[in-house]
């Protein structure tokens, strides 16, 4: 059984030790955990950033719905505004003009 990086645990290991693997697989599990602990908190770390991402994402389009319904309401207030002007000038038109 020879794993990858075995070539520098076999290097380390204690010449006095009668069965050298047990530090050969000890040094090679440790180095390839810390390697998957530190690709995990890549990882844990990219998605947080994905996750902020789409956070402000989310709430750069709730902003631009939030405009959009202002916008709509203050058009709709606009309108409405101009339609009042309107009838009460057809108002005084008819009362000028005693029409019914």
């Amino acid at each position: 059984l020879w794993l990858p990086g075995m070539g520098a645990a076999y290097a380390t290991a204690a010449p006095a030790d009668p069965v050298p693997w047990r530090a050969i697989l000890a040094s090679w599990t440790a180095s390839h955990v810390a390697h998957a602990v530190d690709a995990a908190a890549e990882r844990l770390q990219a998605d947080g950033k994905r996750a902020h991402s789409s956070q402000r994402l989310t709430q750069a389009r709730l902003r631009q719905t939030l405009q959009r319904a202002e916008s709509a309401r203050t058009v709709r207030e606009r309108r409405s505004g101009e339609r009042q002007r309107l009838l009460a000038a057809h108002a005084a038109w008819r009362e000028e003009t005693h029409q019914p």
